[in-house]
């Protein structure tokens, strides 16, 4: 179903695009290696809730060769993602096959299905977090949530928080969590 150009801008308003720096993606996708099992060539499936310009996506795949889903509202931000994983093939950066694994659409996250996803990453503000409820519902048992800087604080009886990383940026420590689905 196409979204509403109205509630497309809403959306926009309410929820900025939030962009995860480049230099926290290593110690994130380390942390999901080592401590929530998320391998190399498997049949695991990663999925970016508020896709933005791509990044976390084409991460998860150039580096963990995973099934991986960005989803995004805003459709100039999905088409520069698509675009930057043509960039990247015709660079020879990333092979054909592996950039088959990326997948982005348009679409509103408040209506997405997480149950195909063992690795769930979402960017959000505090304020439009309380309306995720019925998408975490979604999640399959030991799925894992990572929210980049804000922890998902109403959750506690959907959603176990199994570790926080702390990153050093600047003078600044910004924290990562994951959560494990009950």
């Amino acid at each position: 179903m196409p979204i509403r150009k109205s509630y497309q801008y809403h959306t926009q308003i309410a929820l900025p695009f939030l962009e995860t720096g480049k230099q926290f993606l290593y110690d994130i996708f380390k942390s999901l290696e080592t401590k929530f099992g998320l391998t190399k060539w498997s049949p695991q499936k990663f999925i970016d809730l508020g896709s933005g310009d791509g990044r976390i996506v084409i991460y998860s795949v150039q580096y963990y060769k995973i099934r991986s889903l960005g989803v995004e509202i805003d459709e100039n931000l999905v088409n520069d993602s698509k675009k930057k994983v043509k960039d990247l093939v015709k660079k020879k950066i990333i092979k054909r096959k592996i950039a088959r694994m990326i997948n982005f659409e348009v679409g509103d996250i408040f209506e997405k299905n997480l149950n195909d996803f063992e690795f769930v990453y979402i960017f959000s503000l505090p304020s439009m977090q309380k309306f995720l409820k019925h998408v975490f519902l979604t999640l399959k048992s030991g799925a894992i949530v990572v929210s980049h800087k804000y922890p998902l604080e109403t959750y506690g009886s959907l959603l176990k928080l199994e570790y926080q990383l702390d990153s050093v940026y600047g003078d600044k420590v910004v924290a990562t969590y994951f959560y494990k689905k009950q």
